[in-house]
């Protein structure tokens, strides 16, 4: 059953994949279609997301995800944070487009897709809510309203705990289940099917406590889930952090390492190659003190340990990063960092188009935010990085 129904969803979609991959006037159209990439949810309804050449398209046409995170939906709050600042989500998501990104990711819990859980007061006192799923329904809806494509991310199955307490998704003491994640990926998937600004859904956020192997056999039963209730949408996969896991001799970050999907890759069966992207999360000093940024040379020798990490996936698979940022303060380790991945997904095919920095919000301990600590101003610094991603792009 699991083999007729994944065939049943490949040649849906391999049906919907634009004539102009096929044949020798591809090249034309998609040079035709470059143009285009600037396109918001406003001016298209796609009714297929779809990967091709490393590239995201809507359609026939390619689209840019020149990304932000913004927190808050995947907490206790079940809400954007800032709403307690007297602003609206439409100034935000207005601010956010004018300063130039596409795109927004939004990690979420289940509990943004139940109809009885209350958001925050500070959310109801704005106006917002009451419920969680009315929460989710007015942010997504306002992202689409500013001309933003949204990516939802599963960030863990109880917005009671984060972090090291979701190394997977599932609870080891069995009170949340691997068949309770896929029925939450499928009512994410449902959320989507009336909203073509949604391109995909993140299955799992940094899958640390369990190997590539265990990982890549969840991923693949999430992504057909996915793609069962909603094949319109791309399926976003993180890679894993050590446990029982080849780290090219490298720590590797909690959803960073794709080490094994070279000689174990996803099965495209499960989740078609069309229908893929694989979005590593990476940091830098400001986040965790690796030994390898204390080397000498630092950061030179970066680049062999992200190649090695994710980047030899890049010329094959899309490859999306759903998480990097840091407070980049003049002189420091980390902005020598940031400044060199940007640098180094300039080069990497695909990854200059296809990005979330973490993150919109500045209540981040480790990394700030875009956004000021006043919740009005945008930091320039910040910007000026993230635009050299976006000019390299276009």
């Amino acid at each position: 059953m699991k083999r007729a129904l994944s065939s049943f969803i490949a040649a849906v979609c391999l049906a919907t994949l634009p004539t102009a991959f096929a044949g020798a006037q591809g090249g034309v159209q998609i040079a035709r279609a470059q143009a285009q990439t600037r396109l918001s949810p406003h001016q298209i309804q796609p009714q297929q997301f779809h990967v091709y050449q490393s590239r995201i398209y809507a359609d026939r046409r390619p689209i840019h995800l020149f990304g932000l995170n913004w927190s808050g939906l995947e907490t206790r709050d079940r809400a954007p944070h800032g709403l307690w600042a007297g602003r609206s989500l439409q100034d935000y998501f207005a601010q956010i487009k004018q300063a130039g990104f596409t795109a927004i990711r939004l990690p979420v819990s289940p509990d943004v897709l139940d109809d009885s859980k209350k958001v925050a007061d500070w959310a109801q006192e704005a106006g917002y809510g009451p419920t969680g799923l009315k929460m989710l329904t007015q942010t997504v809806d306002a992202a689409a309203r500013a001309g933003l494509w949204v990516v939802l991310g599963y960030n863990g199955h109880d917005s009671k705990v984060s972090g090291g307490d979701a190394p997977a998704p599932y609870a080891r003491d069995g009170s949340y289940k691997v068949e309770d994640w896929l029925n939450d990926l499928a009512r994410m998937a449902q959320f989507a099917q009336q909203r073509h600004y949604v391109v995909g859904i993140d299955l799992f956020n940094e899958p640390h406590g369990i190997s590539w192997s265990e990982w890549k056999g969840l991923a693949e039963r999430g992504g057909q889930q996915v793609l069962r209730y909603n094949p319109r949408l791309l399926v976003f996969v993180q890679g894993v952090a050590e446990t029982r896991t080849d780290t090219a001799g490298y720590g590797a970050f909690w959803g960073s390492n794709f080490v094994e999907a070279r000689r174990r890759p996803i099965n495209n069966a499960m989740i078609p190659a069309h229908k893929l992207v694989l979005s590593p999360h990476v940091y830098g000093p400001d986040v965790y003190m690796m030994p390898y940024f204390k080397k000498a040379g630092y950061p030179l020798n970066m680049p062999a340990i992200w190649d090695a990490h994710f980047g030899h996936m890049a010329s094959s698979n899309a490859v999306c990063a759903g998480e990097f940022g840091g407070k980049y303060r003049r002189g420091t380790k980390d902005a020598n960092w940031q400044d060199a991945f940007v640098s180094y997904m300039n080069q990497r095919p695909g990854m200059s188009y296809c990005w979330f920095y973490w993150q919109f919000n500045p209540n981040s301990d480790d990394t700030g935010g875009v956004l000021g600590e006043d919740w009005q101003s945008l930091n320039s610094r910040k910007l000026s990085l993230l635009g050299r991603l976006k000019s390299a792009a276009r």
